[in-house]
């Protein structure tokens, strides 16, 4: 229906709501179903179909799910059916339909697309992955255990002892790697992201001054339990770009020497750097100075005193 009510996508025409919209609505859907290359109306004076051909561009706004294409059909199939279609014709029908799904349908997100593979929820796939990787990261073995089991930062809580904590860390990763902006999981039901984002995530992980090479482990050790699980070269490709998104924020940067400084005396760093220029100005311009004369007037001759 939100195709159909102005509401996909934002400011679209509200079909539902207004009656006059509907009949130039379906009069070029007649047109278009009873075209040739669809059901094949071929009565004098049929109407010819002069609306868009390029399927791909008409809908590439509205964001169509596979879910929801197969609902339209379905719909279509149900009306035919009603009305008595034989179940061959009906299946020659879908048939037409199916061959716009590719340029109609938005492709699925990587966590749709696996969880239906698969036969499972969007949040069971998460957790599945999520689950896994924490038993990598957190092996005997494993250089990044240490921020997990409490040792960094110190005092931090040890998820691999408290079941309770880990549990509250693997709901939360399984709806931060589940979020639009990561595996993009849209099931109803699928639990909403409410962790730190943007400025607070970058203090959050700064502080555990996590290096280039740890952070690389993490990810490999996600990835290699995708590889595991069948997921294709291209989407795991995928995924390692979406990871590689948060290095910045996540990799430790030590403060350069103005942030640094600025901070431990509690000043701006404008003036810092202002403390800084003014005193040497000062030194640099003592009457005992061997390079006054370069800030005087002096050399060259003329220069700004």
């Amino acid at each position: 229906r939100k195709h159909f009510d102005g509401t996909v996508p934002p400011g679209s025409k509200n079909f539902v709501g207004d009656a006059s919209l509907v009949p130039a609505l379906a009069n070029g859907l007649v047109a278009f179903f009873g075209q040739a290359a669809a059901l094949g109306c071929d009565e004098a004076g049929f109407p010819a179909y002069t609306g868009p051909t390029d399927m791909a561009a008409l809908h590439a706004t509205m964001a169509i799910t596979d879910t929801e294409y197969t609902f339209f059909n379905d719909a279509l199939l149900g009306v035919m059916r009603g009305a008595g279609v034989e179940e061959a014709d009906l299946n020659a029908t879908l048939a037409v339909l199916e061959s716009f799904r590719d340029a109609i349908v938005v492709p699925p997100t990587l966590c749709v697309k696996y969880a239906n593979a698969l036969g499972i929820t969007q949040e069971a796939l998460l957790t599945d992955v999520v689950t896994k990787t924490f038993g990598r990261i957190t092996a005997a073995t494993s250089p990044i255990r240490r921020y997990f089991d409490g040792t960094t930062p110190p005092g931090s809580p040890n998820f691999v002892v408290d079941a309770t904590k880990r549990g509250i860390l693997a709901r939360s990763l399984v709806a931060f790697f589940g979020s639009p902006d990561a595996m993009a999981c849209d099931a109803a039901d699928f639990p909403a992201y409410t962790g730190v984002t943007g400025a607070g995530y970058r203090t959050l992980h700064q502080a555990m001054k996590i290096s280039p090479s740890e952070f690389d482990y993490f990810n490999q050790q996600l990835l290699d339990v995708l590889t595991d699980a069948g997921v294709v070269t291209d989407d795991v490709a995928a995924v390692r770009a979406l990871l590689e998104t948060f290095r910045a924020d996540t990799v430790f940067k030590p403060d350069t020497i103005c942030v640094k400084y600025a901070k431990a005396l509690n000043i701006t760093q404008l003036e810092l750097m202002t403390t800084v220029v003014t005193g040497t100005f000062g030194a640099i311009t003592a009457a005992d100075s061997p390079i006054r004369k370069h800030f005087d007037g002096t050399v060259p001759p003329g220069s700004k005193n």
